[in-house]
């Protein structure tokens, strides 16, 4: 049996996450903790995806572009990262990141930081596909492509990360403007390895 070699990644210091804006602020109810006393990892989750939520918000990708456009995302993976713990009563802040896209795919990263202790806690990694609701299949991202692309750009950190949202947006020919990768096609295809950036 050989064990898998895992990358080591550098996260970011605190005061570099710092300068991303903090999209939730909340304190750890004790209904969070778990037997072990301290918060529970399903509740790492809830708590980074309300900030990734919050952050589309404020781009104006919500439920009302939803009932109005009839596109939605699907997640497609997930990794989470355990840093430290988080205890009842301590504060934690969401700082996420876009950090590339496809034609189709997003990759989001997502930092809680515990305010209380000043640690990193945990760090999530998103990778979502922009979906038709009337199809369910994965479509472009029309008017909202240079919304995210001026989002990356303007992000103030290199995030360290482990996954990839597929082959990274080119300029398409006209000829080749209805085609797309297999990664494209369907919200569940598998991601390849990072080969040095989104």
């Amino acid at each position: 049996m050989t064990d898998v070699q895992q990358p080591i990644l550098t996260e970011p210091r605190l005061s570099e996450i710092d300068i991303v804006p903090a999209m939730l602020d909340r304190t750890i109810p004790e209904e969070f903790i778990d037997y072990n006393g301290h918060l529970n990892v399903r509740f790492y989750m809830e708590i980074q995806l309300e900030g990734a939520a919050r952050l589309f918000e404020t781009l104006g990708m919500d439920t009302k572009e939803l009932e109005t456009s009839g596109r939605s995302t699907f997640a497609r993976e997930h990794h989470i990262r355990y840093h430290a713990e988080c205890m009842k009563g301590h504060r934690v802040t969401v700082h996420p990141v876009l950090v590339g896209r496809t034609e189709r795919n997003l990759h989001l990263i997502s930092y809680l930081v515990n305010q209380t202790t000043q640690q990193l806690a945990s760090v999530i990694e998103i990778v979502m596909t922009h979906v038709d609701m009337r199809t369910r299949r994965p479509v472009e991202w029309g008017h909202w492509a240079p919304v995210i692309d001026a989002q990356i750009a303007a992000r103030p950190l290199e995030p360290a990360v482990l996954l990839h949202p597929g082959p990274s947006v080119r300029p398409a020919r006209p000829e080749q403007s209805h085609s797309s990768s297999s990664l494209d096609r369907h919200p569940t295809a598998r991601a390849t390895p990072p080969t040095g950036g989104p």
